[in-house]
């Protein structure tokens, strides 16, 4: 009797061990695809690297451009919200600003991704996120 509980024992360390490795495996896989999903979340596509700070260096000054009408909007955040306008007439075309920062991926009103730059602004003399789009 004694072996067959020495047999029965090791059927059950045999099968939580498959299981265990079985579990662990998968656990492994979806942490490796979520790490991947977020990985390709901070990547720039070539696309949206060309818009990127209108090919603007930090340090250059940079003008205004391709506003159709109202402003562009100097911000707290890198994103598209009235909420975070630090300046509600903000700058107009042909308006120059010296890019001091850097450039991060945000969101537009419609929720899609747009670039916004860090940028200071001599007119008003105050410093924020601006559409990356605007400035060249």
């Amino acid at each position: 009797m004694g072996g067959m509980a020495a047999v029965c024992d090791t059927y059950v360390t045999k099968g939580m061990l498959e299981y265990n490795h079985q579990r662990k495996t998968t656990r492994t896989k979806r942490h490796k695809k979520e790490e991947k999903t977020m990985t390709d979340m901070n990547k720039i596509n070539p696309e949206e690297l060309e818009g990127v700070a209108g090919g603007v260096s930090i340090g250059q000054t940079a003008t205004v451009t391709g506003l159709t009408g109202g402003y562009l909007a100097i911000r707290t955040a890198p994103a598209a919200d009235y909420n975070n306008e630090i300046n509600h007439t903000g700058l107009k075309n042909g308006d120059k600003v010296q890019v001091t920062g850097g450039t991060v991926m945000g969101t537009t009103f419609g929720g899609g991704k747009a670039a916004y730059t860090w940028i200071f602004a001599p007119k008003y003399g105050i410093s924020g996120y601006v559409n990356s789009a605007f400035i060249k």
